[in-house]
């Protein structure tokens, strides 16, 4: 099993390694998208079974939907870790959504901006929407909570060192009564949480698997700056996941067929997309 105290140790001494002043949610997204694929590949018993990769991308596709008669848009989130686990039966997706959320209070995180009220109005209801940056539209069942969208709550405090806890989506985030990001990590590795998607092409595919898919399609191309974290014209995708999108799409040309969004964007504004792929090889280990 996958280490969870040495994931949440080293995320630590990544953020200790970035003496930048007050960091800003989109800058914690930009150190994890960098240093979590070698985070997980260091913290494996076993890291010639599993590689990791990551993407970042700067303003995140934004989903339009209408509500009471109202037109809504907000983020789909900030974060979408993606599992591929291959057996000797098969080989099967998990992945997960999460939104970041920054916190120096030691008191619970009340959702109160009209901004994160619609997305957590997104994430609980899941009414059908739009996303604009590829065309298309979505109507993902079931229309309740579900474990593909999560929340992570940075909490920072004078007194510790930053943390990271998961929670559901709910309107009051209580971070003591939620669990770490490492052990996030391993449930979702592990089947424990996350919702499971097919196959690229899959005939069978559901709208919450073409969702997952065009993200993933979309997240993989230009170039992203945080110049105050040292990173300029940085490529948004590791070598790993341009890799896995050509084991999985057979032909370049699909992964390259969707466009960036907003390519020259710099470090101002929005907040940052961040893909994490996990692929673990377990052909041949004993049950």
């Amino acid at each position: 099993m996958i280490s969870i105290t040495e994931i949440n140790s080293s995320i630590q001494k990544a953020l200790s390694k970035k003496k930048a002043g007050k960091l800003e949610e989109p800058d914690y997204t930009a150190i994890l998208a960098t240093s979590l694929p070698e985070i997980i590949r260091n913290c494996s018993p076993n890291p010639a079974k599993i590689k990791a990769g990551s993407c970042f991308v700067h303003q995140s596709p934004l989903a339009l939907f209408d509500s009471s008669h109202e037109n809504k848009s907000c983020e789909l989130g900030d974060l979408l870790v993606l599992v591929r686990k291959t057996t000797a039966d098969d080989i099967r997706y998990n992945a997960s959504f999460v939104q970041m959320k920054k916190s120096s209070a030691r008191s619970p995180l009340r959702i109160t901006q009209n901004g994160d009220l619609k997305q957590l109005f997104l994430y609980e209801h899941w009414p059908c929407f739009t996303i604009k940056q590829f065309g298309k539209q979505y109507n993902i069942f079931p229309k309740t909570v579900s474990q593909g969208a999560w929340y992570c709550i940075i909490q920072e405090n004078r007194s510790v060192s930053v943390q990271f806890y998961m929670s559901e989506p709910m309107s009051s985030l209580d971070y003591s009564l939620c669990h770490t990001f490492g052990r996030f990590i391993v449930n979702l590795i592990e089947w424990k949480t996350g919702r499971s998607i097919s196959d690229l092409f899959s005939k069978d595919s559901d709208e919450w698997s073409r969702l997952v898919w065009d993200v993933v399609l979309h997240c993989t191309h230009s170039k992203f700056n945080r110049r105050k974290l040292g990173f300029i014209d940085k490529p948004r995708a590791t070598d790993d996941i341009l890799k896995f999108l050509l084991e999985e799409t057979a032909e370049p040309d699909v992964a390259s067929s969707a466009s960036p969004e907003d390519p020259e964007s710099d470090e101002t504004g929005g907040s940052g997309f961040h893909l994490l792929f996990i692929d673990i090889d377990e052909r041949g280990q004993a049950n």
